[in-house]
């Protein structure tokens, strides 16, 4: 018999940022989760050209990284 913990590593939910204050805007901060963050853009920015490519960077840790923007207006299609 194999016990074996499935569980993902624990996130911070999504709050308000306590070292900035502001009385008028988001209250929401990122976090350290990558799709969460797109998550987050996803509901402020509701526009239907908004693209999100998924890439990974450096050869040793493979760390994911993402280009948020609105089509067209980086000169793409």
């Amino acid at each position: 018999m194999y016990v074996v913990d499935t569980r993902g590593p624990k996130d911070r939910a999504v709050e308000a940022p306590a070292a900035e204050m502001s009385i008028l805007g988001v209250r929401d901060s990122f976090t350290e989760t990558l799709m969460v963050n797109i998550a987050l853009v996803r509901r402020r920015i509701a526009h239907r050209r908004l693209a999100v490519e998924l890439m990974k960077a450096g050869r040793l840790t493979r760390t994911s990284k993402a280009l948020v923007h609105v089509r067209g207006w980086l000169g793409r299609n």
